[in-house]
């Protein structure tokens, strides 16, 4: 949505060093991407880390090439900058026993507009596909039938149910691309996971 309104500001960031630019980008994503770092670490450090990579986004403003879009590259360097921190972090035990309440607890909270305009994009997305594909992915998906099953009833063998299924989930990859980071958490968290 914000695509080329964010890569304007990082234009002005990076040639003008536009203060107004960058608290513009901050103010957008910060709250976000708490909630994003929260699915790997506590509130407080979570915090800490989108600030850290918010702020090296500034200090790094001349030199720093993004490659695909900015909101991309804010998730990307927040959920390595989590990891970073779990590796060699004091918080690892803590964190991985919250992690799986915190991913449930924290897509419920995930800003309500964000998720539904990824709903959009998916629902489109998914009508888009050939007919074989989408029916294979919903029956698994929605209907939470094995590619066994699948396969048994359309006649066709299991490694072609996991191909379609397969494709499906690249064409998602690319067509949710600015998503990508929390693709996998959402999916599996509206369709459970694959069989």
């Amino acid at each position: 949505m914000y695509q080329s309104e964010d890569k304007e500001l990082w234009e002005k960031i990076g040639r003008d060093s536009d203060r107004k630019a960058y608290d513009q980008l901050y103010l957008r994503y910060f709250s976000a991407l708490v909630g994003y770092s929260e699915l790997f670490l506590p509130h407080p450090e979570a915090e800490d880390v989108v600030q850290k990579v918010l702020l090296s986004l500034w200090e790094k403003r001349y030199s720093l090439q993004i490659r695909g879009t900015v909101s991309s590259y804010l998730f990307i360097a927040t959920r390595n900058a989590c990891l970073d921190l779990l590796k060699h972090g004091a918080v690892h035990q803590r964190a991985m026993s919250d992690l799986r309440l915190s991913i449930i607890d924290n897509a419920a909270d995930w800003n309500r507009y964000q998720f539904d305009e990824l709903m959009i994009l998916l629902r489109k997305s998914l009508s888009e596909l050939p007919e074989e594909q989408r029916i294979c992915f919903e029956m698994n998906r929605f209907q939470d039938k094995t590619y066994r099953e699948i396969a048994r009833e359309l006649g066709i063998s299991e490694k072609t149910v996991e191909y379609r299924i397969s494709q499906v989930l690249k064409k998602l990859q690319v067509d949710l691309a600015d998503y990508l980071p929390l693709l996998p958490i959402l999916v599996t968290y509206l369709f459970g996971s694959a069989r």
